[in-house]
């Protein structure tokens, strides 16, 4: 096996990530990288990887019971490349989600998406329900304001929220 072997793109971590999951033939590799993406990779990109990862040791190929499609499996050393190759990830994707967060000006949770948005003295605020919406302007005696909801957000019961003290 080539010592510092990296898997390059993104087509070939998904290559990866499916085979993490199970033994897959290359239409479900193919199939699985698909549906993460939204288009299908070509035999051209997936099957020579899988050459290669076979080559290096990092795959084992069987026959299906019919005999016609193989199936690859990561051996030890192909999972243990993938757990590195996610750890590697782990920090950019990490980079890529705090990037898109934005932090509930009551409570302080960050929220991805939906919340609530308010426009109070010319600043919008985000929060992440209309609870702590409520609570922020109550605690500052502001009685009339607009909340506008952010998209999708999530929902829950007051006892879950206690104001700041």
């Amino acid at each position: 096996m080539s010592e510092g072997f990296k898997p390059r793109g993104l087509i070939r971590t998904l290559i990866l990530l499916s085979l993490y999951r199970g033994k897959r033939h290359g239409y479900g590799i193919m199939e699985d990288v698909e549906r993460i993406t939204g288009k299908k990779p070509s035999a051209g990109e997936v099957y020579p990887f899988l050459q290669r990862l076979e080559k290096e040791g990092y795959v084992r190929v069987e026959r299906d019971r019919t005999g016609r499609r193989k199936l690859y499996e990561l051996t030890d050393a192909g999972r243990i490349l993938v757990e590195d190759t996610i750890e590697r990830m782990s920090g950019i994707i990490e980079a890529i989600v705090e990037s898109k967060l934005t932090v509930c000006a009551n409570c302080g949770v960050k929220i991805y998406e939906g919340g609530v948005e308010v426009e109070v003295e010319g600043r919008k605020l985000v929060f992440c329900c209309e609870y702590c919406a409520a609570n922020y302007l109550a605690k500052r005696g502001i009685v009339e304001a607009v909340l506008r909801p952010r998209g999708a957000g999530r929902r829950h019961d007051r006892e879950e929220h206690r104001p700041r003290a």
